[in-house]
């Protein structure tokens, strides 16, 4: 698989799960875009994953479900949680599959690990 189909398997791999972890808590997509402040046909187009969507679209979806991205080592001895959405003013412009990208690229910083949606309450 080169990387560019990796990229994308990535990416597809993270939203399927986010779409399933908002069905199991039974939120519709309107649910999550009220909660997260965003309207709900781009709530609609990052479940679709035809159109790009912004990394801080990404990050609301999670945080109206309670969960974050972390960054998780091989050894999963540390974990890196990503910042709150306001601090990543630097993000907000980069579109999911960019982040993903960029995600993957420091992955190999970690020693093979991944990026992995978690519930918040989970440390």
């Amino acid at each position: 698989m080169d990387s560019t189909q990796r990229r994308l398997s990535e990416y597809q791999r993270l939203i399927t799960k986010a779409v399933t972890l908002r069905k199991e808590s039974g939120k519709t997509m309107q649910d999550v875009a009220d909660d997260a402040g965003i309207a709900q046909p781009n709530i609609a187009r990052l479940e679709k994953m035809t159109h790009g969507v912004k990394v801080s679209t990404l990050l609301a979806y999670l945080d109206s479900l309670d969960c974050t991205l972390e960054i998780v080592p091989r050894n999963k001895k540390t974990r890196m949680k990503m910042p709150e959405v306001e601090q990543m003013d630097s993000l907000n412009k980069m579109t999911a599959k960019q982040f993903i990208r960029l995600v993957i690229y420091a992955q190999g910083l970690v020693a093979g690990g991944g990026i992995e949606i978690v519930p918040d309450d989970e440390e």
